[in-house]
């Protein structure tokens, strides 16, 4: 890894880096375009309702569970907006931003980073919940928030002084736990699939999930041994390098696996 960074440890070169990236998501957008197939799922919301049924058969009176059919999710559209949103975002951070991303760096803080991150897996969440059966509008909500909380996190402790540890710990902690929640709750169905379902999860989610999870894993050590300041990460720049090549490995792996179990 050290050798494929090495060439240049630049704040002035970031910004070919950023619109390296951004022509690479748009060559994607264009593919998921014009190949992908579309694929709809719902979203519901579950209520309590006073069981008619019930009522008259027992003469008293009786509650139940009922669900509601919201809206449909093209899970395609989701995908290809996700691919928008990338594009835009490294095309600013080149060019627009690009003097206040560099001033960011040179303070060791990403704001810009962290607040574009939770968005993007935000809406990666939502995509792989869909596909593994997570219909309830409120839980979606919260596989779209968590990641949201789990990268201002990141903001906040960058702006703690390093004298602080036991706030810093507290922030790591904290993270820790805001980044495993969605996963657990996938999780949940994932197992509730195996469990009681037919033919469980189909291959490529389990692929997925593992994916999504070796990505989480991956930008949490990044980040661990940023604070930490070990050995190459002593150097913030090297960081934010190994933060862009994870975020495009594996959003890139995740797209393409969604394409294959789904949209193809």
């Amino acid at each position: 890894m050290d050798k494929i960074l090495s060439y240049k440890l630049k704040i002035k070169d970031m910004f070919k880096a950023n619109y390296s990236l951004s022509a690479f998501y748009f060559i994607q957008l264009l593919v998921i375009i014009f190949v992908a197939k579309s694929f709809s799922l719902p979203v519901s919301t579950s209520y309590i309702t006073r069981d008619q049924l019930l009522i008259n058969a027992y003469g008293k009176n009786a509650l139940s569970a009922s669900t509601a059919h919201i809206f449909d999710v093209n899970v395609k559209s989701l995908i290809v907006f996700m691919l928008i949103l990338l594009v835009i975002i490294y095309v600013w951070l080149a060019s627009r931003y690009r003097y206040n991303y560099e001033t960011d760096l040179k303070r060791e803080s990403n704001p810009a980073r962290w607040i574009h991150t939770g968005f993007i897996n935000g809406l990666m969440m939502v995509a792989v919940g869909l596909l593994a059966g997570v219909y309830d509008l409120v839980t979606l909500i919260v596989l779209f928030i968590l990641p949201i909380i789990t990268n201002l996190i990141f903001i906040i402790k960058e702006q703690l002084p390093e004298q602080e540890k036991l706030k810093h710990n507290l922030l790591m902690i904290l993270k820790l736990a805001t980044a495993i929640l969605p996963l657990a709750i996938i999780l949940c169905y994932v197992l509730s699939a195996d469990i009681y379902g037919t033919h469980g999860m189909g291959t490529y989610f389990y692929f997925l999930y593992a994916t999504v999870t070796i990505y989480y894993v991956g930008t949490f050590v990044n980040q661990l041994l940023l604070s930490k300041k070990t050995k190459s990460w002593k150097k913030y720049i090297y960081g934010e390098q190994i933060h862009l090549l994870l975020g495009v490995i594996f959003t890139t792996a995740v797209i393409w696996q969604i394409f294959v179990g789904v949209l193809h």
